[in-house]
């Protein structure tokens, strides 16, 4: 029976679907099968930027996401249930050819509040274990403590999916490290490779057993503008 890692954002611009699409990778190269599922597209339709990477660039094919505009209109309508259930049924097209399957949540929208409760009641529905994606920007330790607390603490009911831990995404981004005063577009890149880092592993007290630091990504300067041929690598 295979399981599912659902990758819910802690907030916009975390580098969700980078983070999704490179835990399929990184599990294939240790030989699992891995399959890829969005249940929600971000897009009015139901094609999606993720999907078409996934099928494109990893050779995968996952089903049709719903389209945020039809989630919308049946949770207007009282019909969240059934919007759970098509998703569910949807997995279930792909559950049994794989052993495990990443799942990419919502981004969280401050516009449309109902995003973090959806992205929650998916993840149990589905009975996922829960991967945070965070992009800590101008953050401090101290200040990512208490946002991955507060979004972790939104998974604490007994009913909901456990939160194994976060995947931290452009650690290092110049905006972090660089006074306003000196923008890092105006940086030398190999002063931008050089600038010192903050070791959130060990300064970040919410790290722990219990919520692992899963992964760091850290930021670099060439990914900034990728080649056509650096993303089909």
């Amino acid at each position: 029976m295979s399981k599912n890692f659902y990758i819910a954002p802690t907030a916009q611009h975390s580098g969700l679907t980078t983070v999704s699409l490179g835990l399929v990778r990184a599990l294939q190269t240790i030989g699992l099968r891995v399959g890829f599922f969005k249940p929600i597209s971000a897009n009015e339709s139901a094609s999606d930027r993720s999907l078409s990477f996934a099928r494109e660039i990893i050779g995968l094919t996952p089903p049709e996401s719903i389209s945020i505009k039809d989630a919308q209109a049946m949770i207007s309508r009282g019909d969240k249930g059934l919007l759970l259930e098509n998703v569910v049924a949807n997995y279930l097209k792909i559950k049994d050819d794989y052993d495990i399957i990443v799942v990419e949540g919502l981004v969280a929208n401050q516009n449309e509040p109902y995003t973090t409760r959806l992205n929650i009641d998916i993840a149990s529905n589905l009975d996922s274990e829960v991967i945070l994606v965070a992009a800590p920007k101008t953050m401090q330790a101290s200040a990512l403590d208490h946002h991955l607390e507060v979004i972790a603490g939104l998974f604490a009911s007994p009913e909901d999916p456990d939160v194994l831990g976060v995947i931290l995404n452009k650690v290092g981004d110049p905006a972090q490290l660089v006074h306003s005063a000196h923008p890092a577009q105006l940086l030398q890149k190999e002063d931008l490779e050089n600038l010192p880092s903050i070791d959130f592993a060990n300064e970040c007290e919410v790290i722990s057993d219990q919520f692992r630091l899963i992964g760091s990504v850290p930021w670099t300067v060439d990914l900034m503008a990728p080649r056509t041929k650096d993303m089909a690598k």
